[in-house]
Formats: structure tokens, C-alpha cells, sequence
């Protein structure tokens, strides 16, 4: 609103000084939608729902995290050497297709792939984390060791569906 307001003052001091203000402003206001859809478009990557950011491809950016696997919510048992991950309980809950009964989730078995510091690993979507953010990842101890020292704990990582 403040921007049509000084575009609308610009106009009128261009009427009287000449083009050059207007042109001026004209640049501005192209500037300004610009950047204002760029910013527009950071707010909607960040206020996707669950069924949007389970449905878009990413890349997605949150913290990666393991944990020791055994029956996830996908109803399989796991071990801690399988590469594997257990993804937001928001985007595993919201998934389309997603039912009371977590373990037909057509999100399980869904492939990923991981990356941290130019390492990559690709994990099999098994289980929910409940205490994860909506972009977070929990995976095996083994998968985490493939991107970082396990001492670390918890790093931040891109992924992408694969």
C-alpha cells in the first residue's frame, strides 16, 4: 500500500519535473514486485501444510538426528544397520492417503535422499518422529554416519524425494 502511495507522489512530481522521475519510478515499483514476490514466494515455501511439503519435492532444509530403530510406524521391524528414516509426524500423518492405521501409509517405503557437506545418502521412510519439526529427519545411527561423525548429534541437512 505505502509503495502505490509514493508510486502515485512520484507521478505527480514527474508531471511536473519531467520523465526522469517517472522513469525512476517506474524502476521502483518493478524493483519492489520483484523483491516483494520474492518474498512472497520465501513465505509460502515456509507456510506449505503437511500435504503440500509432503507432495512437493523439495529440496526441504531442517536438523537430522538418529534414533535406534525397531518397530516403526510403517508395522516393519528395523535394525539400527538398516538406512532408514523416520520423517515429522506432520508429514507423515498428513501424507496423502494416510489413514487411522499408520502402518498402510502410502508414505511408507517413499526413498529420500539425504545430503550434508557434498555426502549424500538415500534412506527408506519407515517411521514418524513426534518430536520433529516439519523438514526434520530422524534416521539410523548407521545413515547418520554416513553424512556426519555420530558424536555430532544433529546437523543440518537438504533432502529431496526421490
Amino acid at each position: 500500500m505505502r509503495v502505490s502511495v509514493l508510486f502515485t507522489a512520484l507521478v505527480l512530481v514527474g508531471r511536473v519535473l519531467g520523465a526522469p522521475v517517472l522513469e525512476l519510478a517506474s524502476s521502483q515499483r518493478e524493483s519492489t514486485s520483484i523483491s516483494r514476490h520474492a518474498a512472497d514466494a520465501e513465505v509460502a515455501e515456509e507456510n506449505l501444510d503437511g500435504v503440500e511439503r509432503a507432495v512437493a519435492k523439495g529440496p526441504f532444509a531442517g536438523d537430522a538426528t538418529y534414533y535406534s530403530p525397531g518397530l516403526g510406524a510403517c508395522g516393519r521391524k528395523n535394525k539400527s544397520s538398516d538406512l532408514i528414516v523416520a520423517v515429522s509426524k506432520n508429514m507423515y500423518d498428513s501424507y496423502p492417503g494416510a489413514t487411522a492405521n499408520p502402518n498402510t501409509n502410502p508414505i511408507c517405503g517413499k526413498k529420500l535422499k539425504a545430503s550434508y557437506k557434498g555426502k549424500s545418502v538415500s534412506l527408506t521412510v519407515v517411521d514418524r518422529c513426534p518430536g520433529c519439526s516439519p523438514d526434520d529427519l530422524d534416521m539410523t545411527e548407521t545413515a547418520f554416519g554416513l553424512l556426519a561423525p555420530p558424536p555430532e548429534g544433529r546437523i543440518k541437512v537438504e533432502w529431496s524425494w526421490e
